[in-house]
């Protein structure tokens, strides 16, 4: 029965004390016009697709990327959780590149990389403070 309890009240309390999320500004449609269209034009490989970029929480933005080549997946599947990391920020939009107006207002960026059948990795974008 405690095992039980625990299981209710454990995740419960993480909830029940988690701050509210802020919610970032600007215009939203507009952040995720430019950031597809960056992305869009600096994808890191060819052979890497923009599938999406849409508001995945309230002050997030997720951008996703279909991987095609099957030595790519094979390779992301083989690395640490560090190195995917590495993989995930070849696909940010660099500090410089008109980003921070974006991250100023509140938002942060999100990274999915999927093959046709699963997601492969995710992380948030990282920026020097």
């Amino acid at each position: 029965i405690l095992v039980v309890a625990l299981g209710v009240l454990v995740p419960l309390g993480i909830y029940l004390g988690s701050p509210k999320e802020q919610v970032a500004g600007g215009n939203v449609n507009e952040h995720i016009g430019w950031i597809d269209n960056y992305v869009y034009n600096h994808l890191p490989q060819d052979t890497w697709v923009l599938t999406a970029v849409k508001q995945t929480k309230t002050s997030q933005i997720g951008i996703e990327i279909l991987i095609t080549d099957p030595d790519h997946i094979a390779a992301i599947h083989a690395m640490k959780r560090i190195a995917r990391v590495a993989v995930l920020n070849q696909v940010c939009p660099p500090a410089g590149s008109g980003v921070e107006s974006i991250l100023e207002q509140g938002w942060s960026l999100w990274v999915t990389l999927k093959s046709s059948d699963e997601t492969l990795t995710g992380g948030t974008c990282h920026y020097a403070d």
